[in-house]
Formats: structure tokens, C-alpha cells, sequence
């Protein structure tokens, strides 16, 4: 799985989550079996949202592609380049190389978010536990 295919997900499975718990908000005057009947479709829509995006045919977008202003023309309230000044351009050694791993890497972020999510989820369960030990 790519980056990418987890970023469709999470923001296709909030619009389906959000969707119908907005639906169900607005259906609070009919009876509940209406409600629970639109949050099953939900969770079921969820359930299979990967398999749909992964075997589904994407939808292909075309869009015109913006026409580019030509770079020589300058304008002259544009400051001059390093190149225009020196008249040499900069060597490739000198400039800084990103490195690979660093903070393109988004995984790291990924699983922070992951494990923040497990241990809210986790102090929350933890927490009515220990109250109902209380009682």
C-alpha cells in the first residue's frame, strides 16, 4: 500500500462517516430503527470502501493544462538572479543534497498519528474500566 492510497482512504472514510452521522442527525425525529438502518449502511460502506477503490475503474479527470509564461521575459520589477549578477552559475557541489529518510519520510508521521489514536482510544477503555471497577 502507498501513502496515497491511505490518504484517499482516510478522507473517503471521514466524508462516509461524517455523511451519515449528519444524516442520522437530521432523521432524529423518525424512529431509531431509521437511524440504525442508515449507520449500518455506513459501517458496511466502510467496511468495503477499499475493496471498491482497489478493484473499481478510477475516474479520470482531464483538465486543461495552464499556460506557461516564457522564463527569459522578466519583468523589471523582479530582482536579478545570483546567476545575472555574478555571471557564472553556482556549482552543483555546493548545493545542499536532501537526504534520503529525513523529513520527506512521512511513515514516521503515520505511525505517530496511528499510536496517538490507540492511546486515546486505549486511556478512554482504560478509564471506564477503572470507573466501573469503582462502582
Amino acid at each position: 500500500m502507498t501513502y496515497d492510497f491511505l490518504i484517499e482512504m482516510g478522507w473517503k472514510s471521514a466524508a462516509i462517516a461524517g455523511g451519515a452521522l449528519l444524516l442520522a442527525a437530521l432523521l432524529r425525529s423518525r424512529a431509531a430503527a431509521d437511524r440504525g438502518a442508515v449507520l449500518k449502511v455506513a459501517v458496511a460502506l466502510l467496511l468495503a470502501l477499499p475493496a471498491i477503490a482497489l478493484f473499481a475503474p478510477a475516474l479520470e479527470i482531464e483538465t486543461a493544462a495552464p499556460a506557461s509564461a516564457p522564463l527569459a521575459a522578466a519583468s523589471p520589477s523582479t530582482p536579478p538572479s545570483f546567476e545575472a549578477i555574478a555571471g557564472e552559475p553556482i556549482p552543483a557541489a555546493n548545493l545542499a543534497a536532501p537526504q534520503a529518510g529525513g523529513w520527506d519520510d512521512p511513515s514516521l508521521l503515520f505511525f505517530l498519528l496511528y499510536a496517538g489514536g490507540v492511546a486515546m482510544v486505549g486511556g478512554r477503555l482504560l478509564a471506564g474500566l477503572w470507573t466501573l471497577r469503582r462502582w
